[in-house]
């Protein structure tokens, strides 16, 4: 049998098998120990969620306790560093005409000094009970949607215990198997090119279809 060729520049098929998997999926885990006060309702329902939203909630009194005191002790300390430096310009000013002494200019000047110093630490203090106080919330890093839940307001939670799984429910990959000589005829394939596909997925009697692209090869060979 014969038939007649055509020369065309639409892209040829090539087809492949693999499984669909989540571009990320992670579990969720706190840094700190602590009782669990609030679970966002998605974690509850196992629906979805944005990024940013708090998703686990620890008890935070004790650390926006340490955090309100510290605040409390930055204002006054600024304020007393007000005070000693209009002071210290009062006494060079009477310096200037031999009111006052340098000995107790010096002595503004140490005070100054160390109130600086108290302040600067206060501030670290303060960005230390902020850092505590963050970690007593889990936030989403992505838009996506539970999987497995773990939790439950109430539970007390150790580090690194796992409490929900997540995904990215509207980001999908596909691990495809090509020969070589499918490989060979996919221009680009190697360099980074933006090559389009097409994933069909056979479900229930439906098929579901997404358009993609190749986002990388992967580096392994077959054996």
């Amino acid at each position: 049998e014969t038939m007649a060729l055509i020369a065309t520049a639409d892209p040829l098929p090539i087809r492949g098998e693999g499984f669909v998997r989540p571009f990320r999926q992670l579990s969720l885990s706190p840094q700190v120990a602590g009782k669990v006060t609030e679970v966002h309702p998605a974690i509850i329902n196992r629906k979805r969620f944005k990024a940013g939203d708090v998703l686990v909630q620890l008890d935070n009194r004790t650390q926006a306790t340490a955090l309100t005191q510290t605040d409390a002790n930055i204002a006054a300390t600024a304020s007393r560093l007000d005070q000693l430096q209009t002071d210290l310009t009062r006494a060079r000013a009477l310096l200037d005409r031999q009111v006052t002494t340098q000995t107790q200019v010096d002595a503004l000047v140490s005070q100054v000094d160390e109130v600086q110093a108290n302040l600067r630490g206060l501030e670290a203090a303060r960005e230390a009970a902020q850092i505590a106080l963050m970690n007593r919330q889990i936030v989403a890093p992505f838009d996506g949607a539970v999987l497995v839940r773990a939790v439950e307001v109430g539970d007390v939670v150790s580090p690194g215990q796992a409490l929900a799984e997540i995904f990215t429910e509207t980001e999908m990959e596909v691990d495809v198997a090509v020969r070589q000589a499918d490989a060979a005829l996919i221009p680009g394939l190697f360099d980074g090119a933006d090559t389009q596909a097409i994933v069909d997925v056979p479900f229930a009697g439906y098929t579901f279809r997404w358009r993609g692209q190749i986002a990388r090869v992967e580096p392994e060979l077959d054996q």
